[in-house]
């Protein structure tokens, strides 16, 4: 192995990658790994911070790996050069083979803006060179630069707090309790480590080498409770973990270790011990190993797999698998996906998989259209690039020599093509300009175009295997523009594309009846937030200028999606339809109660499920003890949000304190796919009994309640969202209803709603022995005093105006069930006109007047001359991406 880059002479400072490095040099050895002087001599290459461009020009084969050490975040105020040191470090992040990071919480950030696998693998100490001696009695902060994230002057504050206890920095303004020390070396970083009597982390650590330096010291860390110190340390144990940004809490922290020092500095050498070279090292080795695995078999295997999909296509196939058999570059593999075609495809695929074994035939037993089996043939794909092909058109002969030797040169390119010669449905060249043929597209791939909606390559784009693995496959929710939706979101994480060649690659045949002329072509990028504002995109994202950074954490919500049995496929609209947020700062939590693999992206967080399945109670648990959020929303795996659903449920969590909120959602009741709204019930304690379930599963719920009353029950057979409600409840929790619809329910997608019914007895048996005292007189459930109204406070003052419309409403009729309408009065009367509605309520109209009115009475207005629905059209965002179809002329 070459590692670059190498620790010569002594330490003067350098700080904790030199030590990371010196860790690899001196044990990775004792594990097999030979490290070389010559690139040229290696098999891997491993960079700290980023991989020169020059040893990817030079050596495009070897295995890459990336050790990441983080990046300049967002968050905190950076000079212009460190847009520079971004772009370089994912750039490499781009093209590695392998991306490490030194804990879970630098790993998560990366996946987010990468989708790509990340390896936390924790650093480690030399114990040799860290030692328990005399405590000299000072709090020690030591930073080997000041800078926005090291800043010493949170420090200070603390130290401004603490006037009697010594501080001893290498940075900030000496005080009266502070020493300023300046850099150290790692000599004297090593003294006054070992003689502090507390070590002072401030800094949000990407892992925090000095913390476990000074536990090595069985010197107690006090620090802020972010970064990766709550993966090394455990509060009150071997640290104190202080509120973030708080530092009273910090103080605090200081006068307990000091206090307690004797005991936690026993505590802090256990925990020290976890974190050694040796265990650090193991752990590279087994990675680098899978990397080396990984390349062998793709040597083993056809270096291209085509897959070729076919449908009703019999006239044009035999023409396709021969323009195949013509290729120039003989390696390669054909995968023919027979998508339970009616016709003769199945049969022509099976005689050419008889006369060339390199041909593979799958027999789909029902239809997945064009995404479904292009994705089926992928799967089974051992090829290290993938080109898509469908059975009507053809391949050049030339087509897969020079887009797979384009890829082989040049690692910063992940998806390549060619151009495209149209031809008409007998085979002539189609007359599109000056060329016979040809079109002006495709062309040279632009980012920022294609999120616009401009499809820049075509279909049949020759991409590393990797980037289909990453980001879950193509969307079986688009019956076309599926290729358009691929590439957006590819290469919204990183992987680029680019047109290698102007010579024709794919001979494409224009059909009057093909699927994209048939079904129409759909608006692919409103899954995409950041069509309309790139900063939104994923930083890892080919843009022309290097996006900032944001961590997302901490998440303001966690979504957690369960997946049992039946839901393996729909799951991927749930994730996506998190991704489509207009807010950024949740995580998603993916729980697999399946019992079956999922394809899933890289920036989602997954669990399995031991023993699966064990009921949603189970997941959702699993799910709830994961998540980082201080807030919950549970959704499940066939449902999809809203892309302002984290937006509109954060911002009345703001006002509404400690609520369990729910919305009102859209629903197919009696036709799939035939979506209307459905209004909840405004939120009253009594309903629980003599209604049931009246809130939603998919509600924003504080972490304080699962604390209080604990998670999900999973004894129950259903029926554990009505569970849960009502234990809420009894301990005094409030429920709030948001009148918006935030969620898509699809109906007709899951088996609860059946087995609800088929086990209903049971059901209620179960709710009566936990909860009949309800039902018994025994006890009443108490009605909530902070929403006595049922609906949360809006965090909007116009809004607000909608949901309890309390201008030209009586206060008696705040809080009557039904939606307030926005209406408009244009007359040429002179006097102000009185309308008493259906719902015996009185309104005064004079002209011009925009006023609300009760839902029940709107429609008495409206068959009057002079009014009209002045309720503003939704947004675009506001509905469409609640339809699978994308087609929101469905909406009733």
């Amino acid at each position: 192995m070459f590692l670059q880059p190498r620790a010569y002479g002594v330490d003067d400072g350098q700080g904790g990658i030199r030590r990371v490095v010196e860790g690899q040099q001196d044990f990775l050895p004792k594990y097999g790994v030979q490290l070389v002087d010559k690139i040229d001599d290696a098999d891997i290459v491993a960079c700290h911070i980023s991989i020169p461009p020059e040893f990817l020009k030079r050596f495009p084969e070897k295995i890459f790996v990336a050790h990441c050490h983080g990046l300049y975040w967002r968050e905190y105020e950076w000079e212009k050069w460190t847009q520079i040191s971004n772009r370089e470090v994912m750039e490499s992040l781009r093209v590695a083979d392998v991306i490490t990071a030194p804990s879970h919480w630098v790993a998560s950030v990366i996946r987010r803006h990468t989708s790509r696998p990340v390896y936390a693998v924790p650093h480690g100490v030399r114990f040799s060179d860290w030692n328990t001696v005399e405590n000299k009695g000072y709090v020690l902060w030591d930073k080997t630069r000041p800078d926005p994230v090291c800043d010493p002057h949170l420090m200070q504050e603390v130290a401004a707090l603490l006037p009697d206890v010594h501080f001893v920095s290498t940075f900030g303004e000496p005080k009266k309790n502070v020493s300023i020390v300046g850099h150290q070396t790692f000599a004297e970083s090593q003294k006054l480590t070992s003689e502090a009597a507390v070590y002072l982390a401030t800094s949000r650590e990407t892992f925090g080498i000095a913390t476990i330096q000074a536990l090595a010291c069985g010197v107690p860390v006090v620090a802020y409770n972010w970064g990766a110190h709550p993966e090394i340390l455990t509060h009150k144990v071997d640290s104190y973990l202080a509120n973030i940004e708080d530092p009273k809490d910090l103080a605090k922290g200081i006068l307990w270790a000091l206090e307690n020092r004797a005991i936690i500095s026993k505590a802090a050498l256990k925990t020290a011990q976890h974190y050694t070279w040796d265990n650090a090292c193991k752990e590279y080795v087994r990675i680098f190993q899978e990397a080396i695995d990984k390349k062998a078999a793709y040597k083993a295997a056809p270096r291209t797999s085509i897959i070729v999909t076919a449908y009703k296509l019999d006239q044009y196939l035999e023409e396709c698998l021969d323009s195949v058999l013509k290729q120039f570059d003989t390696n390669w593999e054909c995968i023919i996906v027979d998508d339970a075609s009616p016709d003769k495809c199945g049969e022509i695929a099976d005689k050419y998989a008889a006369k060339d074994s390199r041909f593979k035939v799958i027999h789909n037993e029902t239809n997945q259209y064009l995404s479904g089996a292009r994705n089926i043939g992928i799967q089974a794909a051992r090829g290290k690039y993938i080109l898509p092909l469908d059975a009507d058109d053809k391949l050049t002969p030339h087509a897969v020599r020079i887009l797979s030797e384009s890829l082989d040169s040049n690692r910063s390119i992940h998806i390549a093509y060619g151009n495209v010669y149209f031809v008409d449905e007998d085979g002539h060249p189609n007359d599109y300009g000056s060329t016979p043929g040809h079109s002006q597209w495709p062309v040279n791939f632009s980012w920022e175009k294609q999120i616009s909606r401009m499809n820049l390559l075509p279909y049949c784009s020759m991409f590393r295997r990797e980037v289909w693995d990453y980001t879950g496959g193509y969307r079986k929710r688009l019956k076309t523009t599926e290729d358009a939706d691929f590439w957006t979101r590819v290469s919204s994480y990183g992987f680029r594309p680019k047109m290698v060649t102007e010579v024709d690659t794919l001979i494409y045949r224009c059909r009057t009846n093909s699927m994209s002329q048939t079904e129409g072509q759909y608006d692919w990028t409103i899954w995409f937030p950041w069509r309309r504002e790139l900063q939104k995109a994923p930083a890892g994202c080919v843009s022309e200028t290097q996006l900032s950074i944001p961590t997302y954490i901490p998440p303001v919500l966690s979504v957690i999606i369960p997946v049992g049995p039946g839901h393996e496929e729909l799951v991927m609209d749930a994730i996506d339809s998190c991704e489509a947020q207009s807010m950024r700062q949740f995580e998603t939590i993916v729980v697999n109660d399946s019992g079956k693999s999922l394809h899933l992206p890289q920036w989602v967080r997954y669990f399995e499920v031991e023993n699966a399945p064990q009921g949603v109670a189970n997941a959702r648990n699993i799910g709830i003890r994961a998540a980082h959020g201080l807030n919950i929303l549970p959704l499940d795996a066939d449902d999809i949000l809203q892309p302002n659903a984290v937006k509109i449920f954060y911002e009345f969590s703001q006002v509404n304190p400690g609520v369990i909120l729910y919305s009102d959602f859209w629903e197919d009741p009696d036709t799939e796919g035939a979506y209307r709204r459905f209004f909840t019930d405004d939120y009253e304690a009594s309903l629980l009994v003599s209604k049931g379930a009246i809130a939603t599963v998919t509600a924003l719920i504080p972490r304080e309640v699962f604390e209080k009353i604990g998670l999900y029950d999973t004894d129950m057979i259903a029926w554990e969202d009505w569970a849960f409600m009502l234990k809420a409840a009894e301990n005094g929790f409030c429920y709030a209803r948001i009148p918006k619809p935030l969620f898509t329910y699809r109906k007709h997608t899951g088996r609860r709603a059946k087995d609800n019914f088929e086990n209903k007895d049971k059901n209620k048996e179960q709710i009566l022995a936990k909860f009949g005292h309800f039902w018994n007189g025994k006890k009443n459930i108490m009605a909530c005093s902070k929403c006595a109204q049922g609906r949360a406070k809006s965090p909007d003052p116009i809004d607000e105006m909608n949901f309890r419309s309390q201008q030209n409403i009586s206060p008696s009729l705040v809080g009557v069930k039904g939606e307030m309408i926005l209406i408009e009065y244009s007359t040429e009367r002179l006097a102000d006109a009185q309308f008493r509605g259906p719902s015996n309520q009185r309104y005064n109209f004079a002209n011009g007047d925009r006023k609300y009115v009760l839902a029940q009475d709107a429609s008495f207005f409206f068959s009057m001359d002079g009014f009209k629905d002045a309720t503003p059209l939704p947004e675009e965002d506001e509905i469409r991406p609640i339809l699978v179809s994308s087609n929101p002329s469905k909406i009733k």
